[in-house]
């Protein structure tokens, strides 16, 4: 390498350090009009130019004086791989087409299953609801029967209705705000359905408890008329009746349904994404 082109060569990294291309392409090409065979150079010349096909060119220069080079071998095939996809008539890239002004190809839609008609499902807190509306249904029979009986017959002498009572009433009302509350309240998946209605069903059935714990009277001897009536000695016993068996088994089925947790729910449009 004599000294006029190692100058060339020189002159050449130090203007491509420099970012000035054109220069650094133009004293690099005479460097290797005079050294063909210097590998760097093609290199260097290769980054110095924008034409895809001048840096091929280098590439191929660089292949020829050193077939095995792997770097020149990969910047070629670079090189020539983005030259196919320019010349495809379709790109791949749909933001190309956006850059160059064109609308990409209009997508096939995924064909669909037809769309089944909404179905009402029935839910945990919908039976909360229904539990709550027996409930209610409960209040209105009756609650106590005091029957009189001996050994050979039994009467039932008098009736109390639930709503008769203070406890009846607040049943009554507790039973009501769990309908409205289970149909109104929507809670997430995996949660419980109607927590605030489970937890006014628990306040009712505690309190039909302390209503059953100081209403019902044991048995008793009973005196007076009646035992004169059945002409033997004559039992009374104050029994919890229908209303109150319906009220409290409705509230205990609102109850542990509010807890119930919610599930999945019936998917309505299904895509079909493969055959």
């Amino acid at each position: 390498m004599d000294r006029q082109s190692s100058d060339y060569k020189t002159v050449g990294r130090k203007l491509l350090e420099r970012g000035d291309r054109a220069a650094a392409a133009k004293a690099l090409s005479r460097h290797l009009s005079i050294e063909s065979n210097d590998v760097d150079a093609w290199f260097m010349l290769a980054v110095a130019l924008d034409d895809k096909g001048q840096r091929a060119d280098c590439y191929r220069q660089v292949l020829r004086v050193d077939p095995s080079n792997r770097l020149a071998s990969h910047q070629l095939a670079q090189i020539q791989e983005a030259e196919k996809v320019e010349e495809s008539p379709h790109t791949e890239n749909p933001s190309e087409e956006l850059v160059a002004g064109k609308s990409p190809p209009p997508s096939r839609p995924s064909p669909s299953l037809p769309e089944k008609p909404a179905s009402f499902a029935l839910r945990p807190k919908h039976v909360a609801a229904l539990g709550g509306f027996f409930a209610i249904v409960g209040t209105f029979l009756p609650w106590t029967v005091l029957y009189k009986f001996n050994e050979s017959s039994r009467v039932p002498l008098d009736l109390s209705y639930g709503i008769s009572s203070i406890q009846g009433l607040f049943v009554l009302l507790t039973s009501a705000a769990i309908v409205a509350v289970a149909f109104v309240h929507n809670t997430r998946e995996g949660k419980p359905s109607a927590p605030l209605a489970a937890f006014l069903a628990g306040v009712g059935l505690l309190m039909g408890i302390y209503w059953w714990w100081v209403t019902l009277t044991p048995l008793e001897v009973s005196q007076g008329d009646v035992a004169a009536f059945f002409g033997e000695t004559t039992y009374e016993s104050t029994e919890a009746g229908s209303g109150f068996t319906i009220s409290m088994i409705s509230l205990l089925i609102a109850f542990l349904s509010g807890l119930a947790r919610n599930r999945n729910s019936n998917t309505r449009h299904v895509t079909a994404t493969g055959t």
